[in-house]
């Protein structure tokens, strides 16, 4: 289903509305009680209500006399808050205070053509909009509006667009289809001044003789005083096909300081970095796990070269079987059978012997630490101790608690005690450390 877009030409006095949904405009008679924003926002949402129409979208179209345009330059301006020194420096060109007003902009090689409205004109305007459950999207000036479904079917060619439109004539400029010059001339001035009655003066003087591929749109006198024809009929249907499509219009004076956006309009920019941060979360989590995966891919080549490695040299005259590990097993099983040991030898690491080792030295007995040697089978020790009796009490302490076999330590008496050296193997049975 089409969407429904409101748009209101609002005036000093009553305002227009319309009604646009799928290409139709439906114009509403709405009787205020006066002209205060307030009482003309609610009986237009009783119009509403009783049409049954679901508004999507509100459209404020602003009469011309509201609002100030000029160009400015923009050349050189830095990119960040490129549109708040844009609407500084038209507050050079226009006669209120940059505080006071909003503006939008579209810019050129060198220069940016600015379209501003005063705050205390439309802010109570969407204020009485908003109490009455109608915010408002877009507010554009209804010339421009009307230009800009004008230039829809115009040639590429057309650079100047003039609407005569009763007393006015809405001068509109364009390059590429963007608006660069826009002003509002008199159809007729006063006869005393003949030198600037003409039409092309005034054009020259507004615009220069670059724009000459004139189009012109001529409303007679029924079409001017009907509020539904000519400037509001073409601003209502680019409203309608603006807020139906991705089209975006030339300006748009909403800003949050006019239109309050509800809490999903406010929380849109957060989430969108939230979520832009669990997709970056998860990239990492996935390039982590795919390194870890690459990581234990060159550990298992690894110990699959090392168990290649090692069947080569226990069976040379065979080629390596695809499971190592189950032909060392059947292996082992067939070894375990003959020669009737339960226990696998297992490898000791060496940081294992060395803590129980040193673990297992008696707490009672004097002993100094010279040199200490470990390898995955052996252990030497060499110190000093008070007495012989000493260094064999240390000897017993290895077999019993570490179970190793342990030489008869060599021992020599020295002025300040006893030197030692013990000399030890890993038992088979104790592969793997102390149990």
């Amino acid at each position: 289903m089409a969407e429904s877009v409101l748009i209101l030409f609002v005036h000093d006095g009553p305002w227009q509305a319309a009604v646009g949904q799928g290409g139709e405009i439906a114009w509403l008679h709405p009787e205020a009680a006066d002209d205060s924003p307030g009482a003309q926002a609610k009986v237009i949402k009783q119009a509403l209500d009783e049409t049954h129409d679901q508004i999507e979208t509100v459209v404020l179209a602003l009469p011309t006399a509201w609002v100030l345009c000029a160009n400015v330059p923009a050349g050189d301006l830095p990119r960040r808050q490129r549109h708040q020194t844009l609407a500084y420096r038209l507050e050079e060109s226009v006669p209120i205070a940059a505080e006071s007003y909003v503006a939008d902009f579209i810019e050129h090689t060198h220069e940016a053509l600015g379209v501003c409205v005063a705050l205390e004109r439309v802010q109570p305007i969407c204020q009485a909009l908003q109490a009455v459950d109608l915010p408002v999207q877009m507010i554009c000036p209804t010339a421009l509006l009307a230009a800009q479904h004008a230039y829809r079917t115009l040639p590429d060619e057309t650079n100047l667009l003039l609407w005569r439109n009763g007393a006015w004539v809405e001068a509109v400029a364009c390059e590429k289809r963007l608006p660069i010059r826009w002003c509002r001339l008199p159809a007729v001035l006063p006869e005393a001044l003949p030198e600037v009655n003409d039409l092309e003066h005034q054009l020259a003087m507004a615009f220069g003789d670059q724009f000459n591929r004139v189009h012109t749109i001529e409303l007679d006198e029924a079409d001017v005083t009907d509020a539904e024809q000519g400037l509001p009929e073409a601003a209502a249907c680019e409203a309608t096909l603006l807020a139906s499509g991705n089209e975006q219009p030339w300006f748009n004076l909403a800003r949050e300081t006019l239109t309050p956006t509800d809490w999903q309009d406010r929380l849109q920019r957060p989430m969108q970095l939230a979520m832009a941060s669990i997709a970056l979360f998860m990239l990492i989590c996935c390039g982590v796990f795919l390194w870890r995966h690459h990581t234990w891919q060159a550990v298992a080549s690894d110990q699959r070269a090392l168990q290649t490695r090692l069947f080569a040299e226990l069976f040379p005259d065979q080629t390596a079987p695809p499971s190592i590990r189950r032909r060392l097993m059947s292996e082992y099983e067939q070894l375990k059978a003959i020669t009737g040991t339960t226990d696998l030898p297992q490898h000791t690491p060496t940081l294992t012997l060395i803590h129980d080792t040193l673990a297992s030295l008696p707490n009672d007995k004097r002993f100094r630490l010279e040199e200490m040697r470990f390898t995955p089978t052996q252990v030497r020790l060499d110190g000093m101790v008070r007495r012989h009796g000493d260094a064999d009490a240390l000897a017993q302490a290895l077999r019993r608690e570490v179970h190793l076999i342990v030489d008869a330590p060599h021992t020599q008496k020295q002025r300040d005690g006893v030197a030692f050296n013990l000399h030890a193997w890993l038992s088979p049975l104790n592969q793997g450390g102390k149990r």
